[in-house]
Formats: structure tokens, sequence, C-alpha cells
């Protein structure tokens, strides 16, 4: 009688002292499932319930929400259409401007930063011409490589002097940043499904279709 007490004893102790591994397979694919009916506790509540708290209770909460976001995954294709779009505007009205509306000025401009007068029939055709290739999403990687470059050289060689902000006469180099750092991530990224690129080499992977 005594063992069977003692092993009784040990079973219910055994179920009241739940892994947090039990808990979260117990309470989690239940809530993520689906929405919860109205009038049932929130999924706060039920971990307290539970007796999860700290860290554990933070991970489901976490693990609840990325659930619920994952829809955005499909979504992937459109914010890299956008950031192909949004970059190549920005490049085809600098780049246009340099080619023609481009003045004594402007070259000696450029000679005065270090740079040959003809920089800027370059840099006209760089930025025109990268970004029809972005707006098309053909060769996306080696127009956004050249075009990061570019930015680059922009920045240590006419802008980093004048701070991020700078002023209305000089400015700084918060804009050629932001272009060279979306341009940067377009190496990595390709140009997406929604591009020339998909068509040719399986989306700009380097990934040939089958």
């Amino acid at each position: 009688m005594l063992l069977e007490k003692d092993g009784y004893a040990a079973r219910a102790e055994g179920r009241t002292h739940k892994s947090s591994e039990e808990l979260c397979r117990s309470i989690v694919p239940e809530r993520v499932a689906g929405p919860t009916r109205h009038g049932m506790p929130s999924f706060s509540e039920e971990l307290r319930g539970e007796g999860l708290s700290g860290s554990t209770g933070a991970g489901l909460v976490r693990l609840q929400v990325g659930g619920k976001m994952k829809f955005l995954d499909g979504l992937r294709p459109l914010g890299l259409l956008v950031l192909r779009v949004a970059l190549g505007v920005i490049f085809v009205y600098h780049g246009y401007s340099k080619l023609v509306h481009a003045d004594p000025a402007m070259r000696a401009a450029f000679v005065q930063h270090g740079l040959p007068a003809y920089f800027v029939g370059l840099a006209g055709i760089l930025e025109t011409f990268g970004a029809v290739l972005l707006f098309l999403g053909l060769f996306t990687r080696p127009a956004a490589l050249l075009l990061a470059v570019e930015m680059a050289v922009a920045i240590w060689k006419v802008h980093l002097h004048n701070g991020l902000i700078g002023s209305p006469d000089h400015p700084g180099f918060e804009l050629p940043l932001a272009a060279g750092a979306l341009a940067f991530a377009l190496i990595f990224f390709g140009g997406g499904p929604i591009a020339i690129d998909h068509a040719l080499r399986g989306g700009g992977t380097g990934i040939s279709k089958r």
C-alpha cells in the first residue's frame, strides 16, 4: 500500500510539474492555429494561468506574433519591386539632369572635388541607364554594384566633409548613403520574382530554372 501511495504521489507530482516545452505544445498550437472565440481569456492570461512568466512567456508571445505576421513572407517580391522602383526614381532624376543640363559650373564643381570634368557625363550615363535597369529588373546585381560604388565615391570625394546633414548650399552625405545602402542590398537580393532577371536566370539569384 505504501508503494502504491508513493507511486501515485510521484505520478501526481509529475503531472503538476509540466515542463515548459510540454506547455508550449499544449498552449501555442491551439492559440496560433486560429482566432480566439469571443469571451475566451487572452493569450497572456492563459500563460499566467499555466504558471509561465519571464522569458518563457515572452518567447511564446513572440511565437504567436510571428505566426500572425507570416503572411508577409509572400509579399517579399512586392517589397523588392518597390525598392527597385524607388531607387530607380532617385537615380534617374539625378542622372538625367547630369546628361541634359550639364554646364561648365557643374563640371567645375567636379574638378574642384578632384574628379575629371568628363565624370559629369559618365555619372549621368551610369545613373540614368542604371535606373532603367533597376526599373526593369534586368542585370539588377551588376547595375546595383556600379551604383553602390558610385555612391561610395560621391560620399568620399564630395559629401563627407559636409557631414551627414550638411546645409542647403553644401548637402551632406545622407542621400548618397541611403541610395548606396539600398543598391548594396540589391547586390545580394537581386531583382526578385517581379523582374526580367527572374525569367532569364531565376530571379537574379544565379539559379537556373528547370
